[in-house]
């Protein structure tokens, strides 16, 4: 049980701060994109908009909500509909969310693999933006990480939940 729990710790831990430093640069991207566009205005008042404006604005939301996710469910910040579960006891609540988290765990995994698999497809058809002609694929992999990491924060909160339903049992 202690194992389980020091092992718990751990994984929150370094999964934290994994998704802290996505976190971060998805605030970098933020201000560059807040900076890019309105450089991008001035510069079209003056006359000469600046090339790749749409497409780094496209890509770099998408890059700033997948490295988010996981941050976010770290923080609980997900808006989360529990009006039927919060009448249940406190053993039927973590038994559902054991099986809550472990299920999206499994649909985040499937969805990074999906994504690095659209990253793969990307790469071999050597697709490129119109504009700047940037690489897609990295992008996709980008996106696949932040996926991946979001995972993983389901992960340490089914254990978490997990860990509550075995101390119902054991006590």
């Amino acid at each position: 049980m202690k194992q389980l729990q020091k092992f718990i710790r751990y994984a929150d831990k370094i999964t934290y701060r994994l998704n802290r430093v996505l976190h971060q640069l998805s605030i970098v991207l933020l201000a560059f994109i807040m900076f890019l566009t309105l450089v991008s205005v001035i510069a079209r008042y003056m006359g000469s908009p600046i090339l790749g404006t749409y497409e780094l604005t496209r890509l770099g939301l998408a890059l700033l909500i997948f490295f988010s996710l996981g941050y976010t469910q770290l923080k609980k910040e997900h808006i989360s509909i529990d009006f039927i579960v919060e009448r249940w006891s406190p053993k039927a609540q973590a038994i559902a969310d054991s099986i809550t988290f472990f299920l999206f765990t499994l649909l985040m995994l499937a969805a990074a693999y999906f994504m690095a698999k659209h990253g793969l497809r990307l790469f071999v058809s050597n697709d490129i933006t119109s504009d700047l002609r940037l690489p897609l694929y990295i992008f996709a992999y980008l996106s696949a990480l932040g996926l991946f990491f979001y995972a993983l924060a389901y992960f340490v909160e089914f254990l978490k939940s997990l860990n509550k339903v075995v101390e119902y049992y054991v006590t």
